[in-house]
Protein backbone atom coordinates (compact mmCIF):
# COMPACT_ATOMS: atom_id res chain seq x y z
CA UNK A 1 0.00 0.00 0.00
CA UNK A 2 1.38 3.61 -0.85
CA UNK A 3 0.50 6.71 1.07
CA UNK A 4 1.95 10.05 -0.23
CA UNK A 5 4.41 8.18 -2.32
CA UNK A 6 5.48 5.71 0.86
CA UNK A 7 5.05 2.00 0.84
CA UNK A 8 3.33 1.00 4.11
CA UNK A 9 3.52 -2.22 5.66
CA UNK A 10 2.06 -4.18 8.42
CA UNK A 11 4.03 -5.71 10.77
CA UNK A 12 5.01 -6.98 14.55
CA UNK A 13 7.40 -5.62 17.01
CA UNK A 14 8.47 -5.18 20.26
CA UNK A 15 9.75 -2.11 21.63
CA UNK A 16 13.64 -2.28 22.59
CA UNK A 17 14.20 1.06 23.86
CA UNK A 18 12.98 5.45 23.01
CA UNK A 19 15.51 8.09 23.76
CA UNK A 20 14.76 11.87 23.12
CA UNK A 21 15.84 13.69 19.84
CA UNK A 22 15.60 17.31 19.08
CA UNK A 23 13.33 18.99 21.69
CA UNK A 24 10.26 17.52 20.74
CA UNK A 25 11.22 14.15 18.93
CA UNK A 26 11.63 10.52 19.62
CA UNK A 27 13.75 7.65 18.67
CA UNK A 28 12.51 4.50 19.00
CA UNK A 29 14.01 1.24 18.17
CA UNK A 30 11.96 -1.57 17.31
CA UNK A 31 12.60 -5.38 17.06
CA UNK A 32 10.20 -6.33 14.41
CA UNK A 33 9.42 -9.88 13.48
CA UNK A 34 9.89 -10.50 9.68
CA UNK A 35 12.27 -7.40 8.96
CA UNK A 36 14.77 -7.30 12.16
CA UNK A 37 15.69 -4.64 14.35
CA UNK A 38 15.16 -0.90 13.33
CA UNK A 39 15.03 2.75 14.44
CA UNK A 40 12.02 4.60 13.77
CA UNK A 41 11.51 8.56 14.09
CA UNK A 42 8.61 9.57 15.94
CA UNK A 43 7.75 13.31 15.43
CA UNK A 44 6.81 14.60 18.27
CA UNK A 45 6.93 11.51 20.04
CA UNK A 46 7.45 13.05 23.22
CA UNK A 47 4.18 14.84 23.80
CA UNK A 48 1.90 13.13 25.97
CA UNK A 49 -1.11 13.17 23.87
CA UNK A 50 0.83 11.59 20.60
CA UNK A 51 -1.43 8.91 18.90
CA UNK A 52 1.08 6.78 19.50
CA UNK A 53 1.65 6.78 22.93
CA UNK A 54 0.91 3.67 24.22
CA UNK A 55 2.51 2.23 21.29
CA UNK A 56 6.26 3.28 22.14
CA UNK A 57 6.01 2.25 25.72
CA UNK A 58 9.43 -0.16 26.26
CA UNK A 59 9.04 -4.04 26.56
CA UNK A 60 5.62 -3.89 24.58
CA UNK A 61 4.64 -5.53 21.90
CA UNK A 62 2.37 -3.93 18.90
CA UNK A 63 1.15 -4.39 15.55
CA UNK A 64 2.56 -1.28 13.73
CA UNK A 65 1.58 0.13 10.10
CA UNK A 66 4.87 1.76 8.89
CA UNK A 67 7.28 2.74 6.69
CA UNK A 68 10.52 0.27 6.10
CA UNK A 69 13.59 2.04 5.37
CA UNK A 70 16.56 -0.29 4.47
CA UNK A 71 19.00 2.72 5.53
CA UNK A 72 18.38 5.39 8.20
CA UNK A 73 15.14 5.78 9.50
CA UNK A 74 11.61 4.57 9.61
CA UNK A 75 8.20 5.74 10.36
CA UNK A 76 5.21 4.23 12.00
CA UNK A 77 1.79 5.84 10.59
CA UNK A 78 -0.47 3.77 12.97
CA UNK A 79 -0.32 0.93 15.67
CA UNK A 80 -2.23 -1.22 18.07
CA UNK A 81 -1.52 -2.85 21.17
CA UNK A 82 -0.70 -6.64 21.18
CA UNK A 83 1.17 -7.13 24.69
CA UNK A 84 0.79 -4.18 26.96
CA UNK A 85 3.58 -5.29 29.84
CA UNK A 86 1.88 -3.75 32.69
CA UNK A 87 3.18 -5.28 35.58
CA UNK A 88 6.76 -4.10 34.55
CA UNK A 89 5.60 -0.53 34.54
CA UNK A 90 4.99 -0.57 37.85
CA UNK A 91 7.65 -2.58 39.75
CA UNK A 92 11.50 -1.42 39.41
CA UNK A 93 13.31 -4.06 39.85
CA UNK A 94 11.43 -6.00 37.31
CA UNK A 95 12.06 -2.94 34.59
CA UNK A 96 16.10 -3.70 35.53
CA UNK A 97 15.37 -7.40 34.50
CA UNK A 98 13.64 -6.33 31.16
CA UNK A 99 15.70 -3.82 30.56
CA UNK A 100 19.08 -6.30 30.89
CA UNK A 101 16.93 -8.65 28.61
CA UNK A 102 16.58 -6.29 25.59
CA UNK A 103 19.69 -5.46 25.98
CA UNK A 104 21.03 -8.59 26.08
CA UNK A 105 18.96 -9.72 22.57
CA UNK A 106 20.19 -5.69 21.26
CA UNK A 107 24.07 -6.81 21.86
CA UNK A 108 23.49 -10.68 20.21
CA UNK A 109 22.03 -9.34 16.84
CA UNK A 110 22.37 -7.08 14.26
CA UNK A 111 20.50 -4.43 12.96
CA UNK A 112 18.26 -4.94 9.70
CA UNK A 113 18.91 -8.82 10.22
CA UNK A 114 15.63 -10.90 10.19
CA UNK A 115 14.86 -13.52 12.78
CA UNK A 116 11.48 -14.72 13.78
CA UNK A 117 13.13 -17.50 16.30
CA UNK A 118 14.99 -14.69 18.72
CA UNK A 119 11.89 -12.72 18.16
CA UNK A 120 9.49 -14.97 19.69
CA UNK A 121 12.24 -15.44 22.42
CA UNK A 122 12.33 -12.49 23.65
CA UNK A 123 8.48 -11.65 23.46
CA UNK A 124 7.49 -15.21 25.60
CA UNK A 125 10.52 -14.05 28.69
CA UNK A 126 9.01 -10.98 28.81
CA UNK A 127 5.81 -11.86 29.31
CA UNK A 128 7.02 -14.31 32.24
CA UNK A 129 8.76 -11.92 33.52
CA UNK A 130 5.23 -9.43 33.24
CA UNK A 131 3.73 -12.13 35.40
CA UNK A 132 5.86 -11.85 38.25
CA UNK A 133 7.42 -15.06 37.97
CA UNK A 134 10.77 -15.79 39.61
CA UNK A 135 12.91 -13.21 37.39
CA UNK A 136 16.33 -14.80 38.26
CA UNK A 137 15.18 -18.49 36.69
CA UNK A 138 13.76 -16.71 33.66
CA UNK A 139 17.07 -14.25 33.34
CA UNK A 140 18.69 -17.51 33.46
CA UNK A 141 17.24 -19.25 30.78
CA UNK A 142 17.35 -15.92 28.37
CA UNK A 143 21.01 -16.20 28.86
CA UNK A 144 21.51 -20.09 28.56
CA UNK A 145 19.21 -19.87 25.37
CA UNK A 146 21.78 -17.30 24.12
CA UNK A 147 25.62 -18.48 24.55
CA UNK A 148 24.90 -20.37 21.29
CA UNK A 149 23.95 -16.86 19.39
CA UNK A 150 27.61 -15.99 20.92
CA UNK A 151 29.12 -18.40 19.27
CA UNK A 152 29.18 -20.59 22.69
CA UNK A 153 27.66 -23.90 21.54
CA UNK A 154 27.91 -25.72 24.70
CA UNK A 155 27.18 -29.65 25.32
CA UNK A 156 24.65 -29.83 28.19
CA UNK A 157 23.31 -33.45 27.24
CA UNK A 158 25.85 -35.44 27.92
CA UNK A 159 29.04 -35.95 29.72
CA UNK A 160 31.93 -35.70 26.82
CA UNK A 161 33.97 -38.23 28.60
CA UNK A 162 31.60 -40.89 29.55
CA UNK A 163 28.65 -39.65 26.93
CA UNK A 164 26.22 -40.45 30.39
CA UNK A 165 23.25 -38.51 30.62
CA UNK A 166 22.58 -39.10 34.25
CA UNK A 167 24.37 -38.62 37.90
CA UNK A 168 26.36 -35.70 39.40
CA UNK A 169 27.49 -33.36 36.83
CA UNK A 170 29.50 -30.26 37.02
CA UNK A 171 30.89 -27.73 33.83
CA UNK A 172 34.06 -27.75 32.19
CA UNK A 173 35.32 -24.38 30.64
CA UNK A 174 37.75 -26.44 29.01
CA UNK A 175 35.46 -29.34 27.21
CA UNK A 176 32.72 -26.91 26.62
CA UNK A 177 29.85 -29.27 28.58
CA UNK A 178 29.24 -30.98 31.41
CA UNK A 179 31.55 -33.68 32.59
CA UNK A 180 30.31 -36.59 35.09
CA UNK A 181 31.67 -37.37 38.43
CA UNK A 182 33.49 -40.79 37.25
CA UNK A 183 35.87 -37.93 35.01
CA UNK A 184 36.05 -34.73 37.80
CA UNK A 185 39.70 -35.81 37.45
CA UNK A 186 39.75 -34.73 34.12
CA UNK A 187 39.55 -31.66 34.85
CA UNK A 188 41.20 -30.25 37.77
CA UNK A 189 39.80 -26.31 36.76
CA UNK A 190 36.63 -27.30 36.10
CA UNK A 191 33.82 -24.96 37.82
CA UNK A 192 32.74 -26.70 41.24
CA UNK A 193 28.90 -25.88 40.48
CA UNK A 194 26.80 -27.71 42.52
CA UNK A 195 24.97 -30.77 40.97
CA UNK A 196 21.10 -29.33 41.51
CA UNK A 197 22.61 -26.05 39.93
CA UNK A 198 23.78 -27.80 36.88
CA UNK A 199 21.22 -30.16 36.96
CA UNK A 200 18.47 -27.03 36.78
CA UNK A 201 20.98 -25.26 33.79
CA UNK A 202 20.74 -28.29 31.88
CA UNK A 203 17.00 -28.39 31.89
CA UNK A 204 16.78 -24.39 31.42
CA UNK A 205 19.61 -24.98 28.15
CA UNK A 206 17.53 -27.96 26.74
CA UNK A 207 14.26 -26.75 26.71
CA UNK A 208 11.63 -23.92 25.69
CA UNK A 209 10.27 -21.63 28.03
CA UNK A 210 6.60 -22.91 27.12
CA UNK A 211 7.59 -26.02 28.14
CA UNK A 212 9.11 -25.73 31.65
CA UNK A 213 5.30 -24.86 33.42
CA UNK A 214 6.47 -24.47 36.91
CA UNK A 215 10.17 -24.72 37.93
CA UNK A 216 10.70 -24.39 42.05
CA UNK A 217 14.37 -23.53 42.52
CA UNK A 218 15.64 -22.88 46.13
CA UNK A 219 17.32 -19.51 46.65
CA UNK A 220 20.91 -20.89 47.37
CA UNK A 221 20.49 -23.36 44.04
CA UNK A 222 19.71 -20.08 42.06
CA UNK A 223 22.89 -18.19 43.31
CA UNK A 224 24.78 -21.26 42.55
CA UNK A 225 23.02 -21.00 38.86
CA UNK A 226 24.25 -17.26 38.30
CA UNK A 227 27.46 -17.96 39.47
CA UNK A 228 27.81 -20.68 36.51
CA UNK A 229 26.19 -18.03 33.72
CA UNK A 230 28.40 -15.35 35.00
CA UNK A 231 31.28 -17.74 34.43
CA UNK A 232 30.52 -18.69 30.89
CA UNK A 233 29.95 -15.50 29.56
CA UNK A 234 32.93 -13.84 31.16
CA UNK A 235 35.01 -17.28 29.25
CA UNK A 236 32.70 -17.66 25.81
CA UNK A 237 31.20 -14.27 25.25
CA UNK A 238 32.70 -11.49 27.06
CA UNK A 239 30.42 -8.65 27.60
CA UNK A 240 29.40 -6.96 30.72
CA UNK A 241 26.48 -4.98 30.58
CA UNK A 242 25.30 -2.17 33.13
CA UNK A 243 22.43 -3.64 33.46
CA UNK A 244 23.15 -6.81 34.36
CA UNK A 245 25.34 -5.05 37.08
CA UNK A 246 22.85 -2.93 38.14
CA UNK A 247 20.46 -6.51 39.19
CA UNK A 248 23.56 -8.13 40.87
CA UNK A 249 23.70 -4.53 43.21
CA UNK A 250 19.78 -5.03 43.81
CA UNK A 251 20.57 -8.53 45.03
CA UNK A 252 23.58 -7.16 46.72
CA UNK A 253 21.27 -4.94 48.70
CA UNK A 254 18.43 -7.73 49.01
CA UNK A 255 20.74 -10.29 50.37
CA UNK A 256 22.27 -7.74 52.97
CA UNK A 257 18.65 -6.50 54.11
CA UNK A 258 17.78 -10.10 54.57
CA UNK A 259 20.67 -10.57 56.58
CA UNK A 260 19.83 -7.29 58.73
CA UNK A 261 16.13 -8.64 59.29
CA UNK A 262 17.46 -11.96 60.34
CA UNK A 263 19.56 -10.46 63.04
CA UNK A 264 16.98 -8.65 64.04
CA UNK A 265 14.34 -11.33 64.36
CA UNK A 266 17.18 -13.45 66.58
CA UNK A 267 17.70 -10.48 68.88
CA UNK A 268 14.39 -10.22 69.38
CA UNK A 269 14.07 -13.96 70.06
CA UNK A 270 17.14 -13.62 72.81
CA UNK A 271 15.32 -11.09 74.70
CA UNK A 272 11.95 -12.75 74.60
CA UNK A 273 13.73 -15.68 76.09
CA UNK A 274 15.61 -13.68 78.66
CA UNK A 275 12.39 -11.44 79.84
Amino acid sequence: MKVGGHVLERFEAVVLFKRPYRDHDLLVKLFTKDHGKRMFFIKNGRSATHALVAQIVPWSVNDYVGTLNESGFSFIREGSTVFFPRQLQSDLTLQAYASYFVQLTDAVTEDFLPDKVLFELLVSTLKRLNRADNPDVTMIYLELQLLPRFGAHLNWRYCLFTKRTTGIFDFSIQQGGIIHESVFHEDRYRLNIHPRAIHFARILATHSLETIQTIDIAPETIQEMKRLVNELYQEYVGIRLKSKQYIEHLGDMDAKYQALLAQRKAKDTIEEELS
